[in-house]
């Protein structure tokens, strides 16, 4: 059974940040998933709210543990926990960003393949 380190961390606005523990047999193989369900809301959530943001990146993790654990890519990984953050409505994953102080959404994506060292960025995006 997997065990759970959730890391809540205050960045920039209050970002969540869960990291995952793996069991000993996936920390053989050196395998570890972070990631982050977002900035800019507040820090006076509900404890349903609070609970149904956990349970959404605990979703994420283990379908991108599942697929690594079974020989899968970490492309394949990584792209299996953001469409799980993108569907859940707790998030604004896919949707949008919290506003800049010009009253603007921007927002950053990338990924990077290890092996080749391959990235492609989208920086700054306007909507």
């Amino acid at each position: 059974m997997k065990k759970y380190l959730l890391l809540f961390l205050l960045l920039a606005q209050s970002n969540f940040l869960i990291a995952s523990q793996p069991n000993s047999d996936v920390m053989a193989s050196n395998i570890a998933i972070v990631i982050h369900g977002g900035a800019g809301w507040s820090r006076n959530q509900t404890e349903e709210k609070l609970k149904s943001i956990e349970d959404g990146l605990k979703r994420a993790l283990d379908e991108g543990f599942a697929i690594l654990e079974s020989g899968g890519t970490s492309l394949d990984a990584v792209e299996a926990a953001v469409v799980i953050l993108e569907d859940d409505v707790t998030f604004n994953a896919g949707k949008g960003s919290v506003y800049t102080a010009e009253e603007k959404q921007e927002m950053d994506a990338s990924i990077m393949t290890g092996e080749l060292q391959n990235a492609v960025p989208w920086l700054l995006f306007q909507q």
